[in-house]
């Protein structure tokens, strides 16, 4: 009388075959996944400063606080991903990028800057990658509205 089945040393080598598989593809998907927030990051703050640029154009009026320019930083000032500073005024986007409102001492011209903070984690960095610093013109004599 024969017994089918498979033996113990087979039952072993498939285990040990599943465990490198997983040990390959987890970090994958762990990458995967910071990649896709990135994006969404990434993404969000182009439409904070879209948003912000096209209110200015639309009233001709500045508001110190950002969150009411902006329904992406009010949006992440909820979510607790963003600190706004209205006698600065400021946002300071989990702790990666900055947006600043300033005014031109000579000119009175109003400018939006975004800055990246130099303490940033590596998933920062990827985020301020992909948003340069830059200071963008909201008004003054040579913006018509």
């Amino acid at each position: 009388m024969k017994k089918s089945g498979f033996t113990m040393i087979e039952l072993i080598f498939v285990i040990v075959i599943l465990g490198i598989l997983a040990a390959v593809a987890i970090p994958k998907l762990a990458a995967t996944r910071t990649d896709a927030k990135v994006a969404a990051m990434a993404q969000n703050l182009g439409a904070a400063t879209n948003e912000i640029t096209s209110h200015v154009v639309a009233t001709g009026e500045v508001d110190n606080n950002l969150s009411k320019m902006s329904s992406v930083i009010s949006q992440l000032e909820n979510e607790g991903k963003a600190i706004i500073n209205t006698s600065n005024k400021t946002a300071d986007v989990i702790g990666c990028i900055k947006y600043k409102l300033t005014e031109d001492s000579n000119t009175g011209e109003q400018n939006l800057t975004i800055s990246h903070d130099s303490n940033a984690t590596s998933m920062c960095k990827s985020i301020q990658s992909a948003i340069p610093a830059k200071t963008f013109q909201l008004g003054g004599s040579r913006v018509k509205f």
